[in-house]
Parts: structure tokens; sequence; C-alpha cells
């Protein structure tokens, strides 16, 4: 090894990429057909993030090396940082056309088609990198983040448990075996497996993260707070834990640190659109606003319930709708512009929905805007008159027990069906299922509980303004959380609303009311997942509509 060589591999080693990048340069100089030295500054531009010019020197270097593996396998890392996810899995897949076995590129090419949302395609990627070498800790590690995502939270967990045995100093997947864990309800193991991934790396964020999550569902919630304050610590660009200590912080009606952090959803794009500076003034006259949908159906009526507040401080607005909720909003006094249905954004100042009450200074609890007045449809109404009269006499009494979608970041909320089957055995009048696209058996289920006939009324959920003239028309309405309580307090009616642990912000994390229904009766379940003090308290408040 000349001098010069020597001096290069020296910085390389010591990881001095810039002087390394500089001596392999010179060896370039010297020679330019010098392979090893191009690909070793490929590699020190990729470590200095130089992701562009590495990829340029890789496909100089496969130019006059067509054969060289590992220069393929490090260009798809290349474009997979820039975004290039088919170029880099095209770049893997040539790495194993050159040789089958090359584990590194199997691995690399799972994580490309994991990133492409092609998950089946990702999984066989993953498993045939252990095939090839059976001690690979992070393979294991990813294919069993990639099962947790997939909800196979069985085999996850096996596949961490492998990642473990190869490596068991691996913080990522005791971190990942915590959320395996979390998601069967296990809370206490979750919490053990967050404290010994810290005990390896006191600076992991995403740790600190889960850990608070955790302690959020034991009910501990000035823990849960600490614990993300620690992950915007060590990672201040980390909007999933803003995220969540902003809703820590709205259930504890802690309003003006609440809305402070939920400008860091996860969802919104501020690189697209950025928040106009906060508070806005109390005087917008000459303003327009175009109010940017970006959640559910539910938190969209939700959120808009601000929307007057701006034209109650002279501004004028457009709104963003989903095409499912367009035509009742159009029918909002004062919505005098709804776009929808492909229609372009109209002139104004961009605003997402959910900032509003942070705009607008809305921190007190006493003084919050209403739900939006929402008017059924004159013809529905007759329409579901006549449908409730087929089912049976009055009270009409409507239940829904499941909301939301499960999996990872998700909203799930699920009450137990045989005890709300329980507080309506005794209840005068027709029971009727309100529930959205019901499991097999669900609706039987609950006749065979209650020991006479329940309306199945879960098609009205195929249509928004159907609902809506549904949830007019009923007497009581007992639910989880779900678009259709937003609907309810639309049409002024009361509801009855069953709430699992730990409670969305708009419920709090205490009281049976909410300053955000008012009309409406909230049944908590208990930290430690006990129902017995939210059905008892259910059955009491129905008892006015037994025989």
């Amino acid at each position: 090894m000349s001098p010069a060589q020597h001096n290069a591999h020296r910085h390389r080693l010591a990881r001095r990429w810039t002087e390394a990048e500089a001596a392999y340069r010179r060896l370039l100089a010297l020679d330019p057909n010098d392979v090893e030295a191009e690909y070793l500054l490929a590699i020190s531009l990729q470590e200095q993030g130089k992701v562009e010019a590495a990829a340029a020197a890789y496909r100089s270097l496969i130019g006059r090396a067509p054969g060289h593996v590992d220069a393929y396998n490090n260009l798809g890392v290349a474009y997979k940082a820039m975004g290039r996810l088919e170029e880099a899995v095209a770049a893997y897949r040539e790495a194993l056309r050159l040789r089958r076995d090359h584990a590194a590129s199997w691995s690399n090419l799972g994580n490309a088609l994991k990133a492409l949302g092609r998950q089946n395609e990702a999984e066989a990627a993953y498993r045939r990198a252990i095939e090839v070498r059976p001690d690979y800790a992070e393979v294991h590690h990813s294919l069993g983040a990639l099962l947790l995502e997939m909800e196979r939270t069985d085999e996850a967990e096996t596949s961490l448990r492998s990642a473990l045995s190869w490596k068991p100093d691996y913080p990522s997947a005791l971190n990942y075996l915590g959320m395996a864990s979390q998601e069967r309800d296990r809370i206490d193991e979750a919490v053990a497996f967050y404290l010994r991934a810290l005990a390896i790396d006191p600076e992991y964020a995403e740790a600190h993260n889960n850990l608070g999550f955790a302690m959020r569902r034991l009910g501990r919630l000035d823990e849960a707070v600490a614990r993300y304050g620690l992950a915007l610590v060590f990672k201040p660009d980390f909007p999933q834990a803003a995220m969540n200590r902003a809703l820590v912080d709205l259930a504890r009606g802690e309003l003006d640190l609440g809305w402070s952090d939920y400008r860091s959803r996860p969802l919104v794009r501020r690189d697209v659109v950025a928040a106009p500076p906060a508070p806005l003034p109390a005087d917008l006259r000459g303003r327009t606003f175009v109010l940017l949908k970006e959640q559910g159906l539910g938190d969209e009526l939700f959120f808009l319930r601000f929307a007057p507040l701006l034209k109650a401080r002279g501004a004028d607005f457009a709104i963003e709708a989903s095409p499912k909720i367009a035509s009742i909003l159009r029918r909002v006094d004062g919505f005098d512009q709804i776009l929808s249905d492909g229609v372009g954004p109209a002139d104004g100042e961009k605003v997402f929905q959910g900032d509003l009450p942070y705009l607008l200074g809305c921190a007190d609890s006493a003084n919050l805007p209403p739900p939006l007045k929402l008017e059924p449809l004159p013809e529905r109404l007759d329409r579901w008159r006549r449908r409730l009269d087929s089912v049976g006499p009055r009270p009409h009494v409507a239940v829904t027990w499941r909301g939301g979608v499960k999996g990872p970041g998700k909203l799930f909320k699920q009450a137990p069906l045989d005890r709300m089957a329980g507080v309506l055995e005794n209840v005068a009048g027709s029971v009727m299922a309100l529930q959205r696209q019901p499991r097999p058996g669900e609706v039987a289920e609950m006749e065979s509980r209650l020991g006479r006939g329940v309306g199945d009324l879960t098609d009205a959920n195929e249509d928004i303004e159907d609902v809506l003239a549904l949830l007019a028309l009923i007497d009581t309405y007992v639910t989880v959380s779900n678009t259709n309580v937003h609907l309810r307090a639309g049409v002024s009616a009361s509801c009855h609303v069953v709430v699992p642990h730990p409670p969305e912000f708009r419920w709090l994390v205490e009281g049976e009311r909410t300053p955000w229904f008012r009309d409406f009766h909230v049944y908590r379940q208990k930290a430690d997942g006990n129902w017995d003090g939210a059905i008892a308290a259910l059955r009491r408040d129905l008892a006015g509509l037994k025989h």
C-alpha cells in the first residue's frame, strides 16, 4: 500500500469523511481507473450526506465495473435517501441478480419495498435475507416491525425476540417489543421493555415517546407529559411526541398549552402551508381564509365550529370539505363557499382547520364555541320516520359500540358488546343497531343478549345525510365517540357517550360532562380497564326508559 493509500484509509477508518474524500480524489487523480478508490470515494460522499454525488460516483464505477455488487447495493441506499424508491428497488435487484446470497441487498430491498407500501414483497425480501444470514439481527428487527405494522402481533414478537437473541443490547428491538405488548394491552410489560431500551440508550426519543403513551394508558399523566418532553429534548423535530403531549394537555383542559403543541400533528404539511402568525388580531376585516381539511369527517365537523369566529372578526372564508359532508356544510348558516369534488382552492390565506383554536386564542373552556347547527333534508326525515315506525314503537334507542380504525397511530374506540346490550335489556320501546360495518353476527348477538328483536339500521351509515336525519329523529343514542356524535350534536340532541380509556381530548380525563358537548352524558372506562362504574351510571341514566 502506497503512502497516499495508507493516508486515505486512515481517514476512512477514523470516519474523517471530508479528509477521506479529498484523499481518494487525489488517488483517482493519480490513477483514474482505481476502482477501489472510486468506490471508497462514493462511500465517503454518502457518509457526508452528499447522496446525489455519491449516486453519481456509484454509477460511474458501475460503468467500468458492472459486476460490482456492493456498488449496486449502495447506489440503492443513495436512491432511497433521495426518495427515488423504484430506482432503489431496481439497484438492489441488480445486485441480487449478480449475487443471490447478498444478505444486505435483500434487507435493503425489503426496506425500499416497505417504504413503497408493498408489505408482502418486503416480508419476502426480509425472509430471504434471514435465510442467507440467520444471525442478521437487524433484519429480524425489520421483519418484526413490518409484521407489527401488518397487525400480525404474534409473528412480530417472535421476530423481535430473534433479533434480541442475536443482539441482546438492541434498544430498537426492545422498543418494538414494547409496542407489541401495548397492542395486546399488556401495558406493564410494555413499560418494562421501554425502560430496558432506555437503560441502553437514555437519549432514545422514540422509546421516551412510547413510554409516555404507556403512562397515559396507565392514567399517570404527569409522567406521560414528562416522557413526551424528554422525547422532544433528544429529538426536537418529533411531531408525534408534541402531538401526544398536546392530547394530554387538551384532555386535562390546559387548552393554551395543548393548542400550541397540537400544531405539530404529523398529518399536516407545514412545508406546503405555513400557519399565519398567531394569535390572529381581533379585527380581520379585508382578510380571506381558506380552511383546509386534514383529518377525518368528525374532526372536520368539530373544528369548523371555530369558523364563525373568523366571520365575527370581519373575515371571509372558504371551506375545503370532504365530499361526504359537503352538502351538509352548504346548509350551515354563514358557510357561503364550500370547496369539494375537485373544486380548486379559492384565493386567500391557507389555514388548516385544526389550527383554528390556536390562531383564535380559544383557551377558555367556559367560552368555547358550540357545535355547528346542522339541518337534515326534509325528504330524508320523512323516509326515516317511516323506517322507524316500521321498526317498532317509541322510544327509539340506537346503539353504536365501535368506532375508528384499529392500528398503530389510529383512533380506535370499542365498548364491550355484552355490557352495552346489558344496559338496554330493560328499556322500553325499540332498540336499534347503528353500528357502521358491523362484524358478522354482532347484531344477532345483541338480539340474543337482549332476548328480543333489534332493529338493524346499520345501512344508514352508507350515506351521511341518512345518518343526520336518523339521529335527528331517534329518542336516545348510546355510542362510543365517532362521527355520529358530531352529527347528533349538530341537531341539538343529547347523547350518551361511552368513553374507553385513555379518552380522546374532547371528553376530558374526568367528569360526567364535557365543555365541548355540554348536553352529552359521559361514561368512562377506568385506567385499569374496568367498565363497572361506567355501565352502572349508564344503566341509572337510562332507567327512565324502563317499562
